[in-house]
């Protein structure tokens, strides 16, 4: 694999860049790593249904190369796109399967790494089409429309809010999904300036469908 040529950036951000790469480095040294190391060539595994159900697929290669050319703003849409990978293969693979398991444990890597993070940019120049560290503009607007579209939908009604699983009576919840979202919680992290890209907004909607279907 040809290695990617770092971006030139202040002290301060390649301060976090660096640091975001010794993460990276520090999973991709895990011998469970090398199934989410590249991207996953479904052909060559004979698992057509794969594009189907993975609309938005990463692996730790791409962003180790998203990284160094400055694609993303900030620390979180770098794990963003980190736990993507995770989850992905988590819903893809079924529980219990050694993909599954690996992922288990390589997210659980990969949080102890960045607990020391701070949230900050990771781009000079805003990283790849945001406007700053925070998302706004036009791209704003349509992220809040088309939410508003979702939402409006009957069936949307179970995902409004955070699962109840108390009074759901499924105690293994927050067991089995580690990172749980709602899209009642995406609009309110939209509305605070959580979000610094569209692509980080995506995956944290994919994450609900996702979960949903683990």
């Amino acid at each position: 694999m040809q290695k990617a040529k770092k971006q030139k950036c202040s002290p301060a951000v390649d301060g976090l860049v660096k640091q975001c790469l010794g993460a990276l480095k520090v999973l991709k040294k895990s011998s469970l790593a090398p199934p989410f190391s590249e991207p996953v060539d479904w052909k060559a595994l004979n698992i057509p249904t794969y594009p189907k159900m993975i609309k938005h697929p990463m692996d730790l290669g791409t962003v180790e190369k998203r990284l160094l050319a400055g694609k993303y703003a900030t620390t979180a849409d770098f794990t963003a796109d980190v736990n993507l990978v995770w989850d992905n293969a988590q819903f893809f693979n079924t529980e219990g399967s050694e993909i599954y398991d690996a992922a288990t444990e390589l997210r659980e890597l990969f949080e102890a790494q960045m607990s020391g993070v701070p949230d900050g940019p990771l781009s000079d120049s805003g990283g790849g089409g945001s406007s700053g560290a925070t998302l706004g503009g036009d791209e704003l607007a349509q992220c809040k429309a088309v939410l508003r579209e979702i939402r409006k939908k009957d069936i949307a009604d179970p995902f409004l809010t955070p699962v109840d699983w108390k009074a759901l009576g499924i105690p293994d919840y927050p067991t089995v999904i580690k990172r749980p979202m709602d899209l009642g919680t995406v609009s309110t992290q939209l509305d605070a300036g959580h979000y610094s890209s569209v692509r980080q907004v995506a995956a944290d909607v994919a994450l609900v469908w996702n979960n949903a279907m683990t």
